[in-house]
């Protein structure tokens, strides 16, 4: 089963290099979130360019830490993923 999308996100362009070729990302694609309760989640998402073509999938492991801080604020997963691909949103 193929992932949906659950949000695109804007952010300003960045040139990211994959298998030595430059794309240019403007959105962040959030795919899924697989959670283990109490203890960590897993974050899937795309890189994608200005069209929204998925240009790289990627995926994040929540440290325990940042499992507790999530609480009920989904844009803190949102910022936490931008913060980590050194992304800003638009």
């Amino acid at each position: 089963m193929a992932n949906s999308v659950l949000e695109y996100i804007a952010v300003q362009p960045k040139v990211i290099t994959v298998d030595e070729v430059d794309y240019t990302v403007g959105y962040l694609s959030l795919t899924q979130i697989v959670v283990i309760l109490r203890e960590t989640a897993r974050i899937q998402y795309n890189l994608c360019d200005t069209n929204e073509k998925m240009i790289k999938p990627s995926s994040y492991m929540l440290t325990q830490e940042e499992y507790e801080a999530w609480g009920l604020d989904d844009t803190y997963i949102e910022n936490l993923i931008l913060t980590r691909e050194e992304l800003i949103r638009i």
